[in-house]
């Protein structure tokens, strides 16, 4: 499983997605969307007229889904037909910026519902991210993920304001029990957790302070 940085597990879903994995190249969690909103839809996977233009075969499949996280089985995809789009041993590794601007996101959308439709690979098309900044996550509790009542799946930050306060987060309640659960379990956790604190705080600032005022005097200047 190739997980986003992001992301806490509300419950043991695994084991509701088990029978896909086990039969699935590809499983994903799939957002079922009737793209009229045309310029989300470009700001966040790709424009589809555009990627129609360059490959005539390609048809909307009724869904996208983010790439922070997807089961996967490594060599279902022969690594001559990702060099097309990414390729290791030649810079800018990603090949096709301008049609794939959200990279991995961007080219898994494509590449994906494609080789299904080619019967090429087996996608498992499940819903198990739920997005933090959505109304669904509004409905979870600490305590329910506490007591481990749920077995939606996970929650993704994707987007969503980040600031060094993880409290100050939406569902920072959330997030402050897995930061302390992992501090608690590893050594000197408190003096870590304080010194990354710290550095995290210092780095917001200097962005926020090259952002607000240096930036725009050096655009002034210009």
């Amino acid at each position: 499983m190739i997980l986003d940085a992001d992301i806490v597990f509300l419950g043991p879903f695994l084991e509701r997605l088990l029978p896909q994995i086990e039969c699935n190249d590809y499983v994903v969690s799939i957002e079922e969307n009737d793209i009229s909103n045309k310029e989300w839809v470009r700001n966040t996977y790709f424009d589809i007229e555009a990627v129609q233009n360059e490959y005539p075969l390609y048809k909307y499949p009724g869904y996208f889904f983010n790439a922070g996280q997807i089961f996967l089985t490594l060599g279902a995809i022969d690594k001559s037909l990702l060099e097309e789009f990414f390729n290791p041993g030649k810079y800018p590794f990603w090949q096709k910026n301008k049609l794939f601007s959200l990279v991995d996101q961007s080219v898994y959308n494509y590449l994906l519902p494609t080789l299904v439709a080619e019967q090429k690979i087996k996608m498992g098309k499940e819903k198990f991210m739920i997005w933090a900044g959505g109304n669904e996550f509004l409905n979870i509790s600490l305590q329910d993920v506490a007591d481990k009542k749920i077995d939606l799946g996970l929650v993704h930050w994707a987007g969503c304001l980040r600031i060094p306060y993880v409290s100050k987060m939406r569902g920072g309640d959330i997030l402050v029990q897995f930061e302390n659960f992992y501090y608690n379990t590893i050594s000197f956790g408190l003096l870590k957790k304080n010194m990354r604190r710290s550095i995290t705080f210092l780095d917001f600032s200097l962005r926020n302070i090259y952002r607000k005022r240096i930036k725009k005097f050096i655009n002034f200047k210009k």
